[in-house]
């Protein structure tokens, strides 16, 4: 009989790279557009209407809810991994079926939300505070667009903490459901 060891992926952008698309449903990405949309819209109107004014976006105000977000994607990720055992944790690497083809890919895509909230607010956080650092004047249609980027990119990361917590509450009504059949 062989002895094989299977190896864990430890780089989290190869571990994103095999389950990107099975990370978010297609109607969560749906939603983030057209929420993204609405920022460009209402600034392409501003140029012709004097009844809409926009605020120029304070970047430096958004470092403490990037650290907020950045804090609440690992207590999230903690609540999930106290939630499962090891034993159980392993079970998940091993799993196979037609939705999870390889083994590890249910324990990557079980992990793969909390990577990507934990970068989005990361990036938030490192633009808000090179905001406070350096002070760079752009053409106002490219200022548009990176406001428009920054707001879109604001909606990611409230999409990923509110996608964060709706997978950890499927995650504990199906160990119930586990606990429960065990019995």
């Amino acid at each position: 009989m062989e002895n094989f060891q299977l190896e864990i992926e430890l780089n989290h952008y190869k571990i994103l790279k095999m389950v990107w698309k099975s990370i978010y449903s297609k109607q969560t990405v749906i939603f983030w557009l057209i929420l993204s949309l609405i920022y460009p819209i209402i600034l392409v109107l501003s140029f012709f209407s004097d009844n809409i004014i926009l605020i120029p976006i304070n970047y430096l105000s958004f470092i403490f809810p990037g650290v907020t977000g950045l804090s609440f994607s690992v207590t999230l990720l903690n609540a999930t991994r106290n939630l499962f055992d090891i034993e159980s944790l392993k079970a998940i690497y091993l799993y196979t079926d037609d939705d999870n083809p390889q083994k590890g890919f249910l324990f990557y895509r079980t992990i793969a939300p909390y990577i990507v909230s934990s970068y989005i607010w990361l990036l938030i956080s490192l633009l808000a505070l090179f905001s406070s650092i350096f002070t760079v004047t752009f053409p106002i249609i490219l200022n548009g667009i990176l406001q428009s980027l920054f707001f879109s990119l604001l909606i990611a990361g409230f999409i990923s903490l509110w996608w964060l917590v709706s997978v950890h509450i499927s995650d504990v009504t199906v160990e119930i459901q586990r606990l429960l059949n065990k019995k």
